[in-house]
């Protein structure tokens, strides 16, 4: 796993690790040809050791791609889909904002969708004429 970026975070700050390793960024090719070797040295490497169950639950694998929505749609629900070893997530290369993975934990993981602005007020309600008329 030379060619890929493994970091640990603390993320809920509960005193036990998530383990966090990412792909460098790769084609729709050298994904359908690489992906179960990434997930199987992932977890020789890491998952053998002595971890608790939280740290065992929480392995994250997420494969760097040009454009998310360019790869094969078949081929990225059998990779987010396999249950062997970790959570995997493919990616697009401009999710990746910096070099240790930290901004996917906080998309992905920590599903910080920033700041969210509350409405002043709720719109107003209209009702819709021909739905009316089914409902009579």
């Amino acid at each position: 796993m030379k060619d890929a970026i493994v970091k640990s975070f603390d993320s809920f700050d509960v005193r036990s690790k998530i383990l966090v390793c990412v792909t460098k960024c790769l084609t729709e090719d050298e994904l359908r040809e690489t992906w179960r070797n990434y997930r199987n040295d992932f977890a020789v490497e890491y998952q053998t050791d002595d971890i608790d169950e939280f740290e065992r639950w929480n392995f994250y694998l997420f494969y760097v791609v040009d454009n998310k929505n360019a790869i094969d749609r078949n081929l990225k629900y059998e990779i987010e889909h396999d249950t062997i070893s970790s959570r995997k997530i493919v990616v697009s290369k401009d999710e990746l904002q910096d070099e240790n993975g930290e901004s996917l934990v906080t998309r992905y993981i920590k599903y910080d969708i920033g700041q969210v602005k509350a409405c002043a007020e709720p719109p107003l309600f209209k009702c819709d004429k021909n739905v009316e008329k089914l409902i009579k």
